[in-house]
């Protein structure tokens, strides 16, 4: 099993970045959370997740322990795949996330776009007492130049990062076009959170 990687990053987005390990590129799926704590810098490290499926072998990466700890938690849970358990992660903090389940904030969790009644009960019954030690790790900084970063317009990537999500392109751009008009100018993270409740 694949449990980190380090290298140089070759490219950003919302929802994936690349990573150049030894003259191998590694395609990486991460959360908006991730995509936040990553600098814009050549050298990075990731804890990872290996995920292997029919039709598809994927890597999952996490800037700290406590993150891909809960990822784990959430899709050894009925029902939530590695995608639905990104998307929690792109819509909570770790923080926020040990704060819902140790509340039973029900309403809060169901928020989560794709998250039915059901499916949060389930999530906070099972997770119930078992993600409260997750606080507190740390991530391992690196850091170069990020001149060879390729990076889009911060439309675009959120574009790219919400189908990269699931959600279909065309209610994607129209939710982003709402987003826009009413928030201008904003960190693509953001852009994305706020659109993600308006689809």
């Amino acid at each position: 099993m694949i449990t980190h990687l380090q290298g140089r990053m070759l490219e950003k987005t919302p929802s994936h970045v690349v990573l150049d390990v030894a003259g191998v590129g590694y395609l990486v799926h991460i959360s908006l959370q991730t995509y936040s704590a990553l600098k814009d810098e050549e050298a990075q490290f990731l804890y990872t997740h290996f995920v292997v499926r029919e039709d598809a072998q994927l890597l999952y990466g996490f800037k700290t322990k406590s993150e891909r700890s809960l990822f784990e938690k959430l899709i050894a849970i009925s029902g939530i795949g590695a995608n639905t358990a990104r998307l929690i992660l792109s819509a909570l903090s770790v923080e926020d996330f040990v704060t819902v389940i140790a509340t039973g904030d029900l309403l809060r969790l169901k928020s989560v776009k794709g998250i039915g009644e059901k499916t949060a009960e389930r999530i906070l019954i099972e997770l119930k007492g078992k993600v409260n030690t997750m606080l507190g790790d740390a991530s391992l900084p690196q850091g170069t130049d990020k001149s060879t970063l390729r990076m889009s317009s911060v439309p675009e990537q959120a574009l790219l990062a919400l189908i990269a999500l699931g959600f279909a392109p065309a209610k994607a751009e129209k939710a982003l076009q709402k987003t826009l008009q009413d928030n201008p100018n904003q960190p693509v993270e953001l852009l994305i959170k706020k659109a993600m409740q308006n689809i």
